[in-house]
């Protein structure tokens, strides 16, 4: 019952990478209210937050270029499922050693608590992944032509792996997102300028892509932003910078007003729902 409460109710988590206190995390609530900061997260390796599910985070050593030049120099890396609401921290089991930083993904299965850890080596395969009813997404991609082009590597609790193609005409700086527990694309409009498109999977076998949304841009471009987030009908996109929030309900734009004198460096944003929900699956 509570975790069913906290998931009407979700949050963004992220931290000022640059500050020089690294425990402090904030969360921005659904009325646009910003907090600091997560009961529990009072340790470094919550600085390396990849993604988040039913109030577990899980948590990597190797968090920014420090942190990978220490991965490959000690060949360690270290993968923990967290808490923050309950401060349970489970340190899972060290994989093989590798001066290479590995690609991680998380399968979250249909327990509330059960979740399977992918670990491999693909340069061209992002770190950043999206899991929806058990089946984990990565893009890869490579330059052709000026543009950003690739596919989507997806595998499932079964470990069954498969490539999906992406829309030809929606190459420019896409982003995977879980909208409405659909798979979709969100990605610079290549017919007119400043606009952008929602493109939403119907069918992963025949590479089935519809448009879903589309709409411009405020006074930003979405070639500088690096991670896009999905709360329900709200859509973060996030630069180094600066947060802004598109509201789908309304078509309207709202800047996250930052306070706090550290706002020159954010920390990707993930959706958060706090849970009493145990590490251990």
């Amino acid at each position: 019952m509570q975790l069913n409460r906290s998931l009407e109710n979700p949050c963004y988590v992220f931290y000022p990478c640059a500050c020089w206190n690294r425990n402090i995390h904030f969360l921005t609530k659904t009325d646009g209210e910003t907090t600091e900061t997560i009961s529990g997260c009072d340790r470094y390796y919550f600085t390396g937050m990849i993604c988040s599910f039913n109030g577990l985070i899980c948590c990597v050593n190797y968090e920014g270029c420090s942190f990978c030049k220490w991965v490959r120099r000690s060949g360690r890396q270290d993968i923990r499922i967290c808490n923050p609401a309950t401060r349970e921290v489970l340190l899972l089991p060290q994989g093989r050693k590798s001066e290479d930083v590995p690609k991680i993904g998380v399968a979250f299965g249909p327990g509330i608590n059960e979740y399977k850890i992918f670990w491999f080596f693909f340069p061209r395969c992002s770190l950043k992944h999206v899991c929806i009813n058990g089946i984990v997404y990565w893009f890869i991609k490579y330059e052709k032509g000026g543009l950003i082009v690739g596919s989507i590597l997806a595998v499932d609790m079964e470990e069954k792996f498969s490539l999906i193609s992406i829309p030809e005409e929606e190459t420019l700086y896409p982003f995977l997102v879980n909208l409405e527990d659909c798979l979709c694309l969100v990605a610079e409009s290549r017919l007119e300028k400043n606009r952008f498109d929602i493109w939403a999977l119907q069918n992963s076998k025949d590479y089935v892509w519809v448009k879903k949304w589309s709409d411009y841009m405020r006074s930003f471009n979405i070639k500088h932003v690096n991670h896009i987030a999905v709360r329900k009908n709200e859509i973060l996109f996030g630069s180094l910078e600066h947060y802004f929030f598109y509201d789908m309900e309304t078509r309207t734009w709202r800047e996250l007003n930052w306070a706090h004198g550290c706002q020159d460096l954010f920390s990707f944003p993930m959706v958060y729902t706090e849970s009493l929900l145990p590490c251990k699956c």
